[in-house]
């Protein structure tokens, strides 16, 4: 299968990233995630936690939409929250969140395009 385009070293809230896969564009975007916080979880050390109340880093979810040309298809074919934003030097673990969601996005992509051209059938005829 393939793979998103790496995401910038420094992700922003509305970064996205495109794929084509078998007549369906499926768009990565990044979105806020204000829900989540480190204290939540026991793997972050208190500077980081210092440096997330600090606003160095931040949460986001990645939401995976589905499209045929310029029709969406999908809003939310496949998502993830509460992932870790800017706080190492790269953005590689939210590429590697993008490739993950990939296969359930483009399968409900799928199945969404063939109840749509089903539909589309019925009033056809």
């Amino acid at each position: 299968m393939q793979t998103f385009k790496p995401f910038d070293r420094y992700v922003c809230t509305g970064d996205t990233r495109t794929i084509e896969m078998d007549g369906l564009r499926i768009v990565a975007t990044v979105h806020p995630d204000r829900d989540a916080h480190p204290r939540e979880f026991d793997c972050y050390t208190e500077d980081q936690i210092t440096a997330f109340e600090r606003g160095d880093w931040c949460y986001v979810g990645l939401v995976l939409s589905v499209y045929v040309d310029e029709v969406l298809l999908l809003d939310r074919a496949a998502s993830l929250w509460a992932i870790d934003c800017n706080l190492g030097d790269d953005s590689d673990y939210i590429t590697e969140c993008a490739d993950d969601l990939l296969p359930e996005a483009f399968a409900a992509g799928k199945a969404q395009a063939a109840k749509l051209s089903a539909a589309l059938a019925g009033v056809a005829a």
